[in-house]
């Protein structure tokens, strides 16, 4: 019994981090951004083989998810130093 929970929330967890990070969009205007070269060929190389998305995207989703997770402390910080948002 103890198995099947565990491949059941291993499933689950597996499909959550497809929804939030594997899901491919548009993206309709851009920026240029930089990263290391380093995190470049980290991520290139997991997406050619986990998921069928576009590199901007996977990197929009996750700095989206960041954002969405941490978005109160972030308020806060920025409430410290400036008006509020």
């Amino acid at each position: 019994m103890n198995s099947v929970k565990s491949n059941s929330n291993e499933c689950e967890r597996l499909s959550n981090f497809s929804e939030l990070f594997l899901k491919e969009r548009t993206v309709k205007s851009k920026r240029q951004i930089y990263i290391s070269s380093g995190t470049y060929d980290i991520i290139k190389r997991y997406l050619k083989y986990i998921g069928d998305v576009s590199f901007i995207a996977y990197v929009d989703n996750v700095l989206l998810q960041h954002i969405e997770e941490h978005k109160d402390t972030i308020n806060e910080l920025f409430n410290k130093v400036n008006k509020p948002f």
